[in-house]
């Protein structure tokens, strides 16, 4: 860690590595890599534990369709999204029910590919091959 003043002169500091209660929240700056639950992590971003859930909370009370939305976004090194995977409201009661969409780039742009609301109905956006 180094502490000292900027070029402005405002106060400034560089942590190298962070680890805090030796597997809470673990930064391994060599790496660039942040481990919760682990000391050692191998991927960019490593939770571990008897229960690792991600959970994505929209702080919005929203009752419309498609509102209160959680997305996944996956890039490419140009940030044009590949693929996306969403949560949201499904209808416009104030209930918890909750549709899902998966989304896929088409080359124009990005697109539903499957929806699934909150009857369990799956929508598909093409042909369906089963094999």
């Amino acid at each position: 860690m180094s502490f000292g003043g900027s070029f402005f002169g405002a106060p400034r500091t560089i942590l190298r590595d962070l680890e805090v209660d030796s597997t809470t929240i673990v930064v391994d700056e060599s790496n660039d890599r942040v481990g919760i639950g682990d000391s050692a992590p191998g991927t960019q971003l490593q939770l571990k534990g008897s229960a690792p859930y991600v959970t994505l909370q929209n702080s919005t009370a929203e009752n419309s369709n498609g509102g209160c939305e959680g997305r996944v976004i996956f890039e490419d090194h140009a940030n044009a999204s590949l693929a996306q995977i969403e949560g949201s409201h499904s209808g416009s009661s104030d209930d918890t029910k909750g549709k899902l969409i998966l989304s896929t780039h088409t080359g124009s742009s990005l697109t539903a590919a499957v929806t699934i609301d909150d009857t369990q109905k799956a929508t598909f956006a093409g042909s369906v091959d089963i094999t």
